[in-house]
């Protein structure tokens, strides 16, 4: 990534004092891409290589769900030109080991105060693979992988990212002037830009920004779709060159992991559960017992999410309210991984599943079982000791107690 080409741009609303932020990427000449919603401002202030220049909208798509702009920045340096791409999202996949640059709030080395501008502040360095279509919205909740839009899965450093324990809107601020950083991939030798950040993080995508693409302007008014084009100087998207994903084997997600509650706070056991499930290069059995309420199902839940989302091939929450319930969806969990002979009892599918994941080494499982008041309610049911006996991660069960008062 070129530091040289990020910039952080300041600018006002009509009627509001306080300068709002945003990134922008010099993609050639005096052209910076940034997102729609970062262009529909004001008196432009573009730090880049610590100058601040002056700047202006030069074209915008004015569609929430193209969003995407150019500003023109007088004073840049001269650049190479970086190449767009379009994103195959028809063949879908996940296009790895993307970047993007950008100046959220998070990175902030100046306070802002109304009416002055922030100085030029930590460019924070992303990475992460983009999910091209809607098979692997599994990872990503809240249907951001659909009708062509793409999400950034982050694979950064978690110490370059911000603490998500605080309130919702404080998590979602923290992100805020992400937006219109430049997402870039290495093909072939060859860098690309495929798109800008177009909404922030929220608490409940912890790992996860949405993406607005170069194949959206075919949604718009031809003459619209054409001001973009003439000022980067390509013929339309069918001048671009395509990159797309790697088409990975479908991910199994099973059972209603709960969601975030609002206002819940990370706790130390969270973390430890993280790093003893997560980090662990053996087969991990957990047990979390408490009380009705302490949040074992949060904790576990935070587990699962991020299982989830980065990709674990098997992913259950059983419930265990009832022994039936469990059954159902261990037999559920049997169907999907192609483990079900029809017309056998389930007792005998999950037996199958198991035998199946024993002869199976290296690939990566979590099972939680969700309100289970007694291990015994469920002997038969829950995976043997035997599976935790190998060299490597494949099958991790937590097992959620409840204690009534």
């Amino acid at each position: 990534m070129e530091v040289a080409r990020n910039v952080l741009l300041t600018f006002t609303r009509p009627g509001q004092e306080v300068r709002r932020r945003g990134s922008g990427f010099h993609l050639r000449g005096n052209l910076v891409l940034t997102a729609d919603h970062c262009a529909d401002g004001q008196d432009y202030e573009v730090w880049h290589s610590g100058e601040v220049l002056a700047g202006r909208v030069a074209w915008r798509s004015g569609d929430e769900n193209v969003d995407l702009a150019l500003l023109e920045v007088d004073g840049l340096p001269e650049v190479e030109p970086v190449s767009l791409a379009a994103l195959d999202t028809a063949a879908g996949g996940v296009l790895d080991d993307c970047t993007c640059g950008c100046y959220p709030s998070f990175g902030r080395l100046d306070p802002l105060t109304p009416g002055e501008s922030s100085g030029p502040d930590r460019l924070v360095p992303l990475t992460g693979n983009l999910l091209l279509d809607s098979a692997h919205v599994a990872r990503i909740p809240d249907g951001w992988v659909r009708d062509g839009r793409v999400a950034l899965s982050l694979t950064s450093d978690r110490s370059l990212l911000p603490d998500v324990r605080g309130a919702a809107h404080e998590v979602t601020e923290a992100w805020s002037a992400a937006s219109g950083g430049a997402v870039l991939v290495t093909v072939g030798g060859r860098q690309f830009c495929v798109g800008v950040i177009s909404a922030r993080q929220v608490k409940e995508t912890p790992t996860a920004l949405r993406v607005a693409g170069f194949d959206l302007l075919d949604r718009l008014d031809p003459d619209s779709a054409a001001g973009f084009w003439d000022r980067i100087g390509a013929s339309g998207l069918a001048g671009l060159a395509t990159v797309g994903g790697t088409v990975r084997a479908e991910q199994v997600v099973v059972g209603q992991i709960p969601r975030r509650a609002p206002g819940y706070v990370d706790r130390d056991v969270t973390a430890g559960l993280m790093e003893r499930i997560v980090g662990s290069g053996t087969v991990t059995l957990v047990s979390l017992a408490g009380l009705r309420g302490v949040g074992k199902s949060q904790a576990a839940g935070d587990v699962a999410r991020h299982c989830a989302q980065h990709g674990w091939p098997v992913v259950a929450w059983v419930n265990t309210e009832t022994r039936d319930s469990a059954v159902s969806d261990l037999r559920l969990l049997a169907e999907r991984l192609g483990a079900v002979v029809q017309g056998e009892p389930p007792e005998d599918s999950i037996q199958r599943l198991y035998s199946l994941w024993a002869s199976n080494r290296t690939t990566r499982r979590l099972v939680v079982f969700d309100n289970l008041a007694d291990q015994h309610d469920l002997d038969g049911f829950i995976p043997p000791e035997k599976l935790g006996r190998c060299d490597r991660d494949h099958g991790r069960p937590i097992h959620r107690h409840r204690r009534c008062p």
